[in-house]
């Protein structure tokens, strides 16, 4: 399913890839997303 986040990439040309997961509705947090999609969370991360 696209989204219209994804929709609007393709509109500005900028290249993206969707990742699919399966989302806990108790647990929303980046850090659990990134471990779920392979990605090590990285600590402060607001200041990027």
């Amino acid at each position: 399913m696209k989204t219209n986040a994804a929709r609007l990439l393709d509109k500005l040309g900028i290249s993206y890839q969707i990742i699919n997961y399966e989302i806990d509705p108790d647990d929303l947090s980046a850090e659990s997303t990134a471990q779920k999609v392979g990605l090590t969370p990285r600590a402060n991360a607001s200041k990027y």
